[in-house]
């Protein structure tokens, strides 16, 4: 389950410009997903 939360973390990072826009095309707030990405050593 986290490889798959990983993968669709990294996934928005690449398809979008800036983090903002990822958490929202995740339909998350930036600071969870600023969370996530510390979570899982992503930058």
């Amino acid at each position: 389950m986290a490889s798959c939360e990983k993968e669709i973390l990294t996934r928005a990072l690449n398809e979008t410009k800036t983090k903002t826009e990822a958490a929202k095309k995740l339909n998350m707030s930036r600071q969870a997903f600023n969370y996530k990405l510390g979570k899982y050593n992503l930058k």
